[in-house]
């Protein structure tokens, strides 16, 4: 495979370059494929070490700088050799040569932007899927700290609520009266309740604490947005039936 892949690209310039003058760019540092590729561009004024190393200078940035120069054999030809050193001037030898160069260096080009839009659009892949998934971890997050916030409040109510039976019963017996729990606890319940504005103030602190602005930003803000529209509404037309109760299946709601 190989041996095909080097056929196909053609013969390289190993032939028609002084093999001594590029055994002394070599050891002055230069690999063998760009000395040889600076004497054979350089062959128009002369093969000389001079000129050689006046194009390593030139061309030292070049990305293909160190790649193997071949020339390339056009369909119809012979001894590709033989075809160059009897019908090719070194000019057009140098002119062919540059062809390839500029046109490995356009593929190039063109694939390195290809590798770059690929990069680019796999780097902001990665970023969406990076963003969403902290996203999906602070939502589980929230809903961890918010379970266990209603845990905590549900057993502190629980305790509260027994020690406030336990009271009441001792309080009973101390006075002789039969102590009723069923009853006692309807009056709690009416009790917390407290007044519509009480109400109102215990919804407001409560939908505060539970929604604050750096763990769910502006949650709390559309919530008293959207209550505001109900009770809006309602002090349009109090009369209005479509307006004395709410749709708790409404995505607003």
């Amino acid at each position: 495979m190989a041996g095909e892949e080097e056929e196909s690209k053609g013969d390289p310039v190993s032939g028609y370059v002084k093999q001594d003058l590029v055994k002394q760019l070599e050891e002055m540092g230069f690999s063998k494929h760009a000395s040889e590729k600076a004497l054979f561009m350089t062959q128009a004024t002369g093969q000389t070490l001079e000129g050689a190393m006046d194009w390593l200078g030139q061309h030292s940035e070049d990305p293909d700088f160190n790649e193997q120069l071949f020339i390339v054999k056009t369909e119809g030809q012979g001894n590709l050799q033989k075809e160059y050193q009897g019908n090719l001037s070194v000019q057009e030898r140098v002119a062919l040569a540059e062809a390839k160069i500029k046109a490995a260096r356009e593929r190039r080009k063109v694939e390195d932007e290809k590798n770059a839009r690929e990069a680019e659009a796999a780097r902001r892949r990665g970023d969406k899927e990076l963003a969403a998934a902290k996203r999906i971890a602070k939502e589980r997050e929230q809903e961890v700290a918010f379970a266990q916030q209603k845990k905590e409040k549900a057993e502190f109510l629980a305790a509260k609520r027994k020690m406030q039976i336990q009271l009441e019963r001792d309080k009973c017996e101390r006075l002789g009266v039969p102590f009723d729990e069923t009853k006692f606890l309807q009056q709690e319940k009416e009790k917390s309740k407290g007044s519509p504005m009480d109400q109102i103030k215990h919804g407001v602190k409560t939908v505060m604490t539970l929604y604050t602005e750096d763990r769910q930003p502006g949650v709390a803000k559309t919530c008293f947005k959207t209550c505001s529209v109900y009770a809006g509404n309602v002090l349009k037309d109090v009369n209005d039936p479509k307006y004395q109760s709410i749709n708790l299946a409404n995505e607003a709601f």
